[in-house]
């Protein structure tokens, strides 16, 4: 058999493995939510421990007045409670903050404005100069879209108490905007999918799961114990988690508390978002793999870092099985070519048994609509975001590509009268989506090519490739064209701007980037 073939044969069989996990998953919330125990409800408090809230911003001024209003408004002791505004912002953002947090300070509220002026480690930068300057005992983190509600800490941090052991409690992202567009559906049902079922079912199995970034909690003492927030790589969240984990700390999960947050209504924010975590992922495979291979930690739970860490993997494979699949095919015999095609079906399927438990979990009372709307969509944009995200996986392993970390825009888009199209934060189209569209052609091609070689059996999954790109590149199109990028105003700039600087204690300053 040709090196080609087997090739191919170790891609779809590790794929599947991939696939299988998902599957497994998604079987075990079933299980959970019909057999399984409920979380039980923390206890009251007993005390009202030293909290420390951090908002990393930067260049959001759309959104910032509306996170600072949900931190103020949070339900703990003024004594209690330090509220810091991180802010690397470098346009008005920078004024508003100071202005908005005047503001507060004046009502009372024990918020400070933070502002560096290096911008070293980006948000793990930030993070971890805030730590040196937090009074808390417990650092909860909301990035600028996110809005939480007063109860927040008080649901949460009861379960932090409950267990020393905790590194961490993550709370369920909700959404703000979800029906503002195809865009922002599509998100919540992937971000749905994996805080209903990866996350919960990791927690309530006992498996590794990671912080997300924001809207949950962290113990001080964990993170000053793993050396604090580090910034080698893109994912500072993902690289912490799995740090505490190999020392020895837990993770905590809480599926009933929500934090509503924003989700990007471009297109292209969206693929950069996807990019930096694909490429940060790639990072922390990286550096952690050693990490876990000599850890303490039983071999079955290496086993499962390893397959959560290297989750996006699954875009290569993908992506290689495209430009490999018409050659294969023209390789082999016709009843050769039945296991391959189930193969893809397989993988194919497993995604479509998630996306519908996710529908049904973040959608119950209209999910069967929701599914016929969004389901092809989901598959074929997964197909066309393999490049994207494929270049990122190589950037990340290889080093290539710098360490800049490109932040997700926010827009303030939450009714459909909220527009974002004009904005001064609108991201430029990608080039990638030329080389989207010729490679959503040469699937084509090559389902043409199968069909003249009597492959049959392989022309659904080429034809299916083929339009997966052509979607995505003519999505992207679309939005780049129909509605150009024009040179629209951010916020006002209030008067009145009062900003404290801080340094970087512990980072090197070599390391800067010029942009985020």
């Amino acid at each position: 058999m040709p090196t080609l073939v087997w090739i191919y044969l170790l891609l779809n069989f590790v794929l599947c493995v991939y696939s299988a996990q998902v599957v497994i998953l998604g079987i075990l919330s079933i299980v959970k939510d019909r057999w399984g125990r409920n979380q039980p409800a923390p206890p009251d408090l007993a005390h009202y421990p030293q909290v420390t809230v951090q908002l990393p911003i930067y260049n959001a001024a759309r959104v910032v007045q509306r996170l600072w209003a949900a931190a103020a408004a949070l339900d703990w002791p003024g004594d209690r409670l330090q509220i810091q505004v991180l802010d690397d912002s470098t346009d008005e953002t920078r004024d508003l903050a100071a202005y908005w947090v005047d503001h507060h300070q004046r009502q009372g509220v024990p918020i400070v404005h933070l502002h560096r002026q290096d911008r070293v480690g980006y948000k793990a930068g930030a993070l971890h100069a805030g730590i040196h300057q937090s009074t808390g005992e417990f650092i909860a983190i909301f990035d600028a879209d996110f809005v939480p509600e007063p109860d927040f800490l008080q649901r949460l941090l009861p379960t932090m108490l409950e267990d020393r052991r905790l590194a961490f409690v993550q709370a369920r992202w909700g959404h703000l905007n979800k029906n503002y567009s195809v865009v922002t559906l599509l998100q919540s049902v992937v971000i749905d999918s994996h805080f209903f079922i990866d996350q919960s079912v990791r927690y309530w199995a006992g498996l590794t799961m990671h912080f997300n970034g924001t809207a949950g909690i962290w113990r001080k003492a964990a993170i000053l114990d793993c050396h604090g927030w580090h910034h080698d790589t893109l994912c500072e969240d993902l690289d912490l988690s799995f740090r505490a984990l190999v020392r020895g700390w837990k993770p905590g999960f809480v599926l009933d508390v929500v934090v509503p947050a924003e989700l990007s209504p471009q297109l292209q924010a969206f693929r950069q978002q996807q990019f930096r975590w694909a490429k940060g992922s790639a990072q922390c495979l990286k550096k952690l793999a050693p990490l876990l291979l000599a850890s303490r930690l039983p071999w079955w739970k290496k086993v499962l870092a390893l397959v959560h860490i290297s989750g996006y993997a699954m875009n290569l494979l993908v992506l290689m099985q495209v430009l490999l699949g018409p050659w294969v095919g023209l390789e082999l015999r016709t009843q050769d070519l039945v296991p391959l095609a189930l193969l893809g079906l397989w993988n194919t399927w497993s995604f479509v048994f998630v996306y519908w438990l996710a529908l049904r979990k973040g959608n119950p009372t209209n999910w069967r609509s929701c599914m016929l709307q969004v389901m092809p969509l989901l598959l074929l944009f997964g197909v066309g975001m393999s490049f994207n995200n494929s270049l990122a996986l190589f950037q990340g392993v290889s080093g290539l590509g710098g360490n800049v970390f490109r932040r997700t825009p926010k827009f303030n888009v939450v009714r459909s009268a909220d527009t974002w199209k004009d904005h001064v934060y609108r991201l430029p189209m990608s080039w990638m989506v030329w080389l989207e569209l010729a490679l959503g052609g040469y699937a084509l091609a090559g389902a043409w090519l199968l069909f003249c070689h009597k492959a049959y059996f392989l022309i659904p999954l080429s034809c299916f490739y083929g339009l997966g790109f052509l979607v995505m590149s003519w999505a992207s199109l679309s939005e780049q064209y129909a509605c150009p990028v024009s040179p629209g105003a951010g916020a006002p700039q209030p008067p009145d701007s009062r900003v404290a600087n801080i340094d970087t204690p512990g980072v090197d300053s070599a390391s800067s980037h010029p942009g985020r």
